[in-house]
């Protein structure tokens, strides 16, 4: 017996500006032209049309009234849109691989798009989301083919995890294609034109230009691959990033806190979750990180990281507070040898001490990593070194460009945890207790000796 023949699906076109819907309903649009929307509507259904309009952030599409109002509304293709000569010419080259799914009537055809239907929408929500319009953004600036590692960290303000969903979506859809970890675009027949696109958003649209070149580094690498690996203050330059976005913008979405830092911050925010400086909260589908306004060093600490971004508090939404926190600042400096050997030698600045006495001091410690603390901090500029008594003195460099701030903040820990505090004025006695005299007696047993 033969095997009835299924018929054959419809083959969509890529996903590329949101739902599938649109993606049909604009290929319609660059071929026949505007078209009636109850035309439309037979086969879509009234609801989702409008849903598509409406989400339409990039202003890709135009409704208008019909005259007389008995005929509806009509769509086209936004006249207005920046890029509405390359957007249609890359329309039709999908129209010429995929078969129509809308089809405008000869009796049907439509007036030219009025000037009262024209929109302007935000760039940025060209391919459906931000995070898809600066990754394919990102792809196409560095030539098309890239290590998949290097657009991670180069495009900005989305977080490691969202652009690898992205990829992993655009791979299959076809728009690009994965050899190894080297992310290309694919070779389609529509291709060409559709890269088109996306160089002309990247010249007249030099801010996204700047913020993605600004990330790339000689030959097309990221320049935060070492950075976000090196250690400063608070830790990971990654991570200090992101407590900086907190500082200056207030409570902030996950994926735009994430942005700016990269993948190292993860491990940071969940330390400083356990420390109650940072919390997190969930409104509605999205989740937001703040620093916890109730922590007793919330304002020096604040103050220090706005310092070290460079910029203004942004924020119109003051931080959040959660008092039933267990506050800490173990390791508010990374690590719990790092705070107590700079909350100990801050105590003790003005005489200076070596990493002798910060061993006896802090015994719970090994003294060589002592000294790498102490030698870590040097590098960065925030402790300077003296001879003294034959010995090396360490105490706080006040020549360091963020001292001003660094100092009310230790303050404010050795204030209430006072632990590193007792110590170091056990360390001031012992530096300070003059030497035992002598007495002009000669003890019993000797003069009995003579």
């Amino acid at each position: 017996m033969r095997k009835k023949r299924t018929p054959k699906r419809h083959q969509k076109p890529p996903n590329l500006f949101g739902p599938y819907d649109r993606m049909d309903l604009l290929v319609a649009l660059a071929i026949e032209g505007p078209m009636r929307r109850a035309d439309i509507t037979k086969e879509t259904g009234r609801q989702s049309l409008d849903q598509l309009h409406v989400s339409d952030r990039a202003a890709l599409l135009c409704r208008w009234r019909l005259t007389p109002t008995w005929r509806g509304y009509a769509l086209a293709l936004n006249p207005a849109f920046p890029h509405h000569a390359a957007l249609r010419t890359f329309l039709r080259a999908l129209g010429q691989t995929f078969p129509l799914r809308y089809k405008a009537r000869a009796s049907s055809k439509l007036e030219p798009v009025p000037t009262s239907a024209e929109r302007y929408g935000d760039i940025v929500h060209l391919l459906g989301s931000p995070v898809r319009t600066m990754t394919l953004l990102t792809l196409e600036l560095l030539g098309g083919r890239a290590n998949q590692r290097d657009v991670y960290r180069i495009v900005p303000d989305h977080t490691r995890s969202t652009i690898k969903n992205v990829l992993s979506f655009y791979v299959s859809e076809g728009v690009l294609v994965k050899r190894g970890s080297v992310m290309a675009f694919g070779n389609r027949r529509w291709m060409r034109p559709f890269r088109a696109l996306l160089r002309g958003v990247a010249r007249e649209n030099r801010e996204l230009m700047w913020r993605v070149r600004e990330r790339i580094g000689p030959g097309g690498k990221s320049l935060d691959v070492e950075e976000d690996h090196k250690t400063g203050l608070l830790g990971f330059k990654s991570f200090e990033r992101l407590l900086m976005e907190l500082a200056v913008r207030g409570p902030t979405n996950w994926a735009g806190a994430y942005g700016p830092s990269k993948a190292l911050a993860e491990k940071g925010v969940q330390v400083y979750r356990r420390l109650g400086i940072v919390i997190s909260r969930k409104h509605g589908r999205l989740r937001f990180l703040s620093l916890n306004a109730a922590h007793p060093v919330y304002r020096e600490l604040r103050a220090l990281l706005i310092a070290m971004s460079g910029r203004l508090r942004e924020g119109l939404v003051e931080d959040w507070e959660d008092r039933t926190a267990n506050f800490r600042v173990n390791r508010i400096f990374l690590q719990d040898l790092r705070t107590s050997v700079l909350c100990t030698v801050a105590e003790l600045s003005r005489l200076g001490v070596d990493a002798a006495t910060i061993s006896r001091l802090l015994p719970q410690f090994d003294t060589m990593r002592i000294r790498k603390a102490l030698k870590q901090y040097e590098s960065l500029g925030i402790m300077r070194t003296r001879k003294g008594r034959g010995r090396m003195l360490y105490s706080l460099d006040e020549l360091w460009e963020y001292s001003r701030e660094l100092r009310p903040l230790i303050r404010a820990i050795n204030a209430e945890w006072p632990e590193w505090k007792n110590a170091a004025a056990v360390a001031w006695r012992l530096q300070n207790r003059s030497p035992r005299r002598p007495s002009g007696r000669v003890p019993a047993n000797r003069a009995r000796r003579r």
